[in-house]
């Protein structure tokens, strides 16, 4: 039988849907026909939104246009689940599907639709996310009514209220305890949907989102407002298997609560650091860093799948092409980000070696991060000019971009402030306690103290667990670094020994056996959810001239520390002759509040040109 192909190349004032005709029995074969319209003249339309699953074995539906009758069709699993589900039994259904209404193996067409997306998805009378089928073994019933009981419960509450007192997670749901109901709700939003980055402008963009898993639904304000609930409620350390919703789905509970903020545009906020009215915006290095780690088919989506939901770089700045190698892609995302902001910020997601196709300042977007290690915390987590997140270790200056031939190149000027001579890594079984020696015995500061100050907050990057500053007049023992070094250093004693099935739990033990003062203990588990969320997963270093420093495992002995223009941290750059190879950002102390860079400018130290490559 013939082979379905599209007739003619679609522009971007144009979208096909497709008409999902009707089937009274289940194992009745898919019927579709796809039509063209104009972007002025279409009818009302659904969106489907679904994984596209394995190509094989493919399912064969029938697809009709304009030109061609019946014809075959080959799709993947995931397409074929949602089509044979969701057709009516007594009436068609169109809808707008991406792998029928886009022909993917035409790059052209592909990119100027992509380009059009946010019209595709602000025009779609609702959103249907396809899960796939109900799974008995995995209850996922049941975790669909958990969703729409405890997120119905927080209905109308703003995001923002993340500390407000919530209700008490229920008893029970249909008869099944937490232990039962919280588990089949971690699975069902485990499944691979919610790991997609085109998900963030599809809930974004449309009027309306359902989500269906076999016969049952749930809305998009029962999904926010199940994070809501379970990132706030106060039984949390007492139901282990709340805490396992949270911990397994966390990353896109923070991306999709960071997008769904920002995206109110014209919503005015108030900035409890600043305490003045901001109004949100929508910048796409602010949503590459909240969704990382989501998922693409394609590498370049996780760049141009953003771009219909921000304000600075778009289609002017950075023309959708298929077409370009996946690197180019990336090195013209990061150059328009730097022109658009005129600072560094990007370069702080280099969080990996550097790629022989891919210039060594040019993060890769694409690339799949480890979750269970935090490693790019040093600059904010919303990437706007808000004081109380920000780094200003060169006083706020702007960029001095240079403009070389060779587009692989990034020319900045700053300063050399000083190179690497000792590296450590910090853990808990005795690297942290060989690095605070080094500290003692090597930084360049007066008195016993000041070094202990240096190391305390070094490791931490002077940073909260919520990423705030520590106040400036804190000292070891309000900041609870002193008793969670003993507790660290019950670890590491042979004559000690503290009982537990992981480290941190035998640190908790020590810690209270240590002191019964409520106070204290907070102070010391708070300065603990510091460390984790900074320091750990990174490396000490000082320098030839008494400075310590923190940055990522990548940075080597010999590298140097550098002051750039436009940077709110300290870089580390590797040098390859006459040109340099960016390796991290870091933290250094003593110079991270931009005084070091002040004195340099008004001594008219002449600035250097780094060439990265």
């Amino acid at each position: 039988m013939e082979q379905f192909r599209y007739s003619r190349t679609i522009g971007g004032d144009e979208i096909r849907l497709v008409t999902i005709q009707p089937a009274h029995r289940e194992e009745d074969p898919v019927r579709c026909r796809i039509d063209t319209y104009g972007r002025e003249d279409y009818p009302t339309y659904e969106a489907l939104s679904y994984c596209w699953g394995s190509p094989d074995p493919a399912t064969r539906i029938y697809v009709s246009d304009a030109q061609q009758g019946d014809v075959q069709l080959s799709v993947g699993d995931g397409l074929a689940s949602a089509l044979y589900h969701l057709r009516y039994s007594d009436k068609p259904r169109r809808i707008w599907i991406d792998a029928l209404c886009i022909d993917q193996l035409n790059l052209d067409e592909k990119a100027l639709q992509v380009a059009s997306m946010d019209t595709t998805y602000k025009r779609c009378s609702q959103i249907v996310v396809w899960l796939g089928y109900a799974s008995e073994e995995h209850k996922s019933v049941l975790g669909v009514k958990a969703i729409n009981v405890i997120g119905g419960r927080c209905d109308g509450l703003p995001l923002r209220e993340l500390g407000a007192p919530k209700p008490p997670l229920p008893t029970d749901i249909d008869g099944y305890p937490p232990q039962d109901y919280l588990p089949a709700t971690q699975r069902l939003l485990e499944r691979p949907w919610f790991t997609r980055v085109w998900t963030v402008q599809e809930f974004c963009l449309a009027p309306r989102v359902d989500f269906v898993c076999g016969f049952d639904t749930f809305s998009l304000p029962c999904y926010t407002n199940l994070q809501l609930s379970l990132l706030s409620t106060d039984e949390i350390r007492n139901v282990p298997e709340a805490y396992g919703v949270v911990r397994s789905i966390q990353p896109w509970l923070i991306s999709t609560r960071h997008v769904l903020q920002v995206t109110e545009q014209e919503v005015p906020d108030i900035d409890p650091g600043i305490g003045e009215i901001r109004k949100r915006t929508c910048r796409l290095l602010s949503h590459l860093w909240h969704t990382q780690g989501r998922s693409c088919s394609n590498p370049r989506d996780r760049v141009y799948g953003l771009l219909q939901i921000t304000l600075d770089v778009r289609e002017s700045l950075l023309p959708v092409s298929y077409m370009e190698p996946e690197a180019q892609t990336f090195t013209k995302a990061t150059r328009a980000v730097i022109r658009e902001h005129e600072h560094l910020d990007v370069l702080s997601m280099c969080h990996g070696q550097p790629c022989e196709h891919r210039p060594s300042w040019v993060p890769n977007f694409g690339a799949k991060l480890d979750r269970t290690v935090n490693l790019w915390i040093l600059v904010p987590l919303i990437v706007e000019k808000r004081t109380n997140l920000r780094y200003h270790a060169t006083a706020d200056s702007l960029i001095s971009l240079g403009m070389p031939n060779d587009r692989s190149h990034l020319i900045l000027s700053g300063y050399h402030l000083d190179t690497i001579d000792a590296v450590l890594g910090l853990n808990w079984t005795g690297g942290i306690q060989l690095a605070l020696q080094l500290v003692m015995s090597k930084i360049g500061l007066n008195s016993p103290r000041e070094k202990l100050e240096a190391f305390w907050r070094t490791i931490i990057a002077n940073r909260r667990h919520d990423s705030s500053s520590v106040d400036p007049a804190a000292t070891a023992e309000s900041s609870g670094f002193d008793l969670w070094w003993q507790g660290v250093t019950e670890l590491v004693n042979p004559q000690q020994v503290v009982h537990g099935r992981n480290e941190f739990e035998r640190w908790w033990r020590a810690v209270y056996t240590l002191t019964t003062a409520a106070d204290k203990i907070k102070e010391a588990s708070e300065y603990n959810r510091a460390f984790f969320q900074h320091g750990a997963g990174r490396v000490l270093f000082t320098t030839d001239s008494g400075f310590v420093g923190l940055s990522r495992t990548t940075i080597d002995v010999g590298d140097q520390v550098c002051l750039l223009a436009g940077g709110q941290t300290p870089f580390v750059l590797r040098s390859l002759h006459d040109n340099h190879q960016f390796v991290s950002e870091a933290y250094v102390h003593g110079i991270m509040d931009g005084k070091s860079w002040a004195d340099l400018e008004d001594s008219k130290t002449e600035r250097l040109t780094f060439v990265l490559v």
